[in-house]
């Protein structure tokens, strides 16, 4: 946290001023500064530069794609395309939780959920999905018919 000078008091916004201004919900202004966003507490409120929380945003977003890799992620209509399943059954395995996926979209409930799963997480629900053919067994021979006379 920052201390507060007189001047800055005028570039300062609200919690609910930087949720509208990046577009996201309060609870997530929450999380951001649970992240370690810079804030400035004036009594119990905090308080936000926004250039200092866009410059910080900027450089967390640095920081996380240099560790993730976006192929490793992959999206329910890919993996729909993939396994050549209709998208609502990758959605069900997700809803069931046997797919394990991550929900991008956890901030506004109105808005339907962006699943991404990851690609080794595919492939450990491809194994539990995989059937094992029995090895072929040799075909019995037929008996010749035997034919009985009477007489």
């Amino acid at each position: 946290m920052k201390n507060l000078d007189p001047q800055d008091a005028a570039v300062l916004i609200t919690k609910q001023k930087l949720a509208s201004l990046l577009s996201i919900s309060q609870r997530q202004v929450n999380r951001l500064m649970d992240d370690g966003c810079p804030t400035i507490r004036i009594g119990n409120a905090p308080r936000f530069d926004y250039e200092a929380v866009r410059e910080w945003l900027i450089k967390r977003e640095n920081e996380e794609d240099a560790h993730v890799d976006s192929r490793d992620w992959l999206k329910v209509k890919d993996i729909a395309e993939q396994l050549q399943v209709k998208r609502d059954k990758v959605l069900y395995w997700i809803a069931t939780g046997k797919l394990q996926a991550v929900n991008l979209n956890t901030g506004e409930p109105s808005r339907r959920a962006m699943y991404r799963v990851k690609r080794s997480a595919l492939d450990a629900f491809l194994l539990t999905k995989q059937v094992l053919v029995p090895p072929k067994l040799p075909r019995r021979k037929k008996r010749p018919a035997v034919t009985r006379r009477y007489e």
